[in-house]
């Protein structure tokens, strides 16, 4: 749901790295051909999105089952180079298209060097520039980040996954269980990417579905013992997390962003109460506990898509602005637009469905030439020789970055900067 608004590479890692996982566990089970043959190519298919990210997502998790089997003599079959050869075949494409981009062109200079293979960065340089932080940069050297970003980023179910890995823990020095290596593959994922100096929420995207299926078994299990403390505890839980979510959704709706009329608040009050009593209805505990969760998804989202998100793209300048050309200006669309400088303007060139023309000096432009330049570079042209005239102006936050003193209505005022549209004479 969230990668259909946040537009990533993850949606396609985490369908592929899913599909490989599938394929090549099936293949650990019973070596067929065909298996290894869908497998490699989905694992070149992940590969070619992210990079070594998709194959540590595979490889550690498929190790650790092949592990846990003892099933070692599988490296020596002929099917291993079977998939080989299709993984090399699968990654070809993408190969070519770095090669063309970046190894004909040495000229070009990214992240400040020139002569940049492109070639040698996807096989090589990519990742472990993520894991240094050079040329990525770094952003956070907490070591924890995977762990704790995973509590609300697994929601609504993160209570059953917590409570999975405390039993898989308690079950270390036991005979290994079913999925046991599968599991610590996955333990060894989030460990080796919380070394990477350069992290973001979106990298656990992949991993989730280790989690889910994991998640799943284990509720499988729960769900045999009929009425346990352990899964009544859940269960409960599992409400105490719909209620929280059923919260933020109507402080979203009633106080953060209110809406225009009364049709959003009046179908979230029948949606919640059509919910709250499903929730009660009387159902085998598991079944009550997935239905917990389902409906606080729902909710959730529908607020989310339908309202929230909405909200937020009116304080997007680049899309606010995008709409008032078309609107009001229907004439600029056939001509040239500048902005002054090399910074981004991707949600304005994506609303007009072309790109800003860079400019490091107004003076330069021809007359009736416009203009997008935010609050400090109006304060500079203003000081300058060069007259213009004011044609439009927007609100602008970076809504990426959220912050409470934005959310809460009281002070969202304080946070707002401007954008501007100018025609110089």
């Amino acid at each position: 749901m969230l990668s259909a608004i946040d537009l990533r590479t993850d949606a396609l890692l985490t369908a592929f790295v899913c599909l490989a996982l599938w394929q090549l566990i099936a293949f650990v089970q019973n070596p067929k051909p065909v298996y290894m043959l869908w497998g490699s190519l989905a694992a070149a298919l992940a590969f070619s999105t992210k990079g070594h990210l998709a194959l540590v997502m595979i490889g550690l998790p498929l190790l650790g089952h092949i592990w846990q089997l003892r099933a070692w003599k599988l490296f020596l079959r002929w099917e291993l180079l079977l998939g080989l050869l299709v993984f090399c075949l699968g990654i070809s494409p993408v190969l070519y298209a770095y090669y063309l981009q970046f190894d004909l062109h040495p000229e070009l200079v990214i992240r400040g060097r020139s002569e940049r293979s492109g070639i040698f960065f996807i096989l090589w340089e990519q990742s472990f520039e993520r894991l240094s932080g050079t040329g990525m940069g770094t952003n956070s050297p907490d070591y924890l980040f995977f762990f704790h970003t995973f509590l609300w980023a697994f929601l609504p179910f993160t209570a059953l996954a917590v409570l999975m890995l405390i039993d898989r823990f308690k079950q270390f020095k036991r005979a290994a269980n079913s999925g046991s290596g599968i599991f610590w593959g996955g333990i060894a994922v989030l460990l080796l990417i919380s070394f990477a100096q350069f992290k973001l929420p979106h990298y656990l995207n992949s991993s989730m579905g280790v989690w889910a299926v994991l998640s799943a078994a284990y509720l499988e299990t729960l769900h045999t013992v009929i009425n346990s403390k352990k899964t009544i505890r859940l269960l409960w839980f599992q409400r105490f997390i719909f209620f929280v979510l059923l919260g933020l959704s109507g402080g979203i709706l009633f106080w953060m962003f209110r809406p225009e009329g009364a049709v959003f608040g009046f179908l979230f009050i029948g949606i919640t109460i059509l919910s709250i009593w499903q929730l009660f209805k009387k159902r085998p505990l598991v079944t009550q506990f997935l239905l917990a969760g389902v409906l606080g998804c729902l909710i959730v989202n529908i607020n989310l898509n339908g309202f929230f998100y909405p909200a937020l793209l009116q304080y997007q300048a680049g899309t606010q602005m995008a709409i008032k050309i078309q609107e009001q200006l229907p004439d600029l669309s056939g001509k040239s637009l500048y902005k002054w400088g090399n910074a981004h303007s991707w949600a304005l060139d994506f609303g007009l469905q072309k790109p800003l023309l860079s400019t490091l000096s107004p003076a330069a432009l021809p007359l009736d030439s416009y203009m997008y330049l935010n609050t400090l570079q109006l304060a500079e042209l203003n000081s300058g020789d060069r007259s213009f005239r004011m044609v439009l102006e927007v609100p602008s936050y970076r809504i990426s970055r959220l912050k409470w003193s934005f959310l809460n209505p009281s002070t969202r005022e304080a946070q707002l900067e401007k954008m501007f549209l100018i025609q110089l004479h």
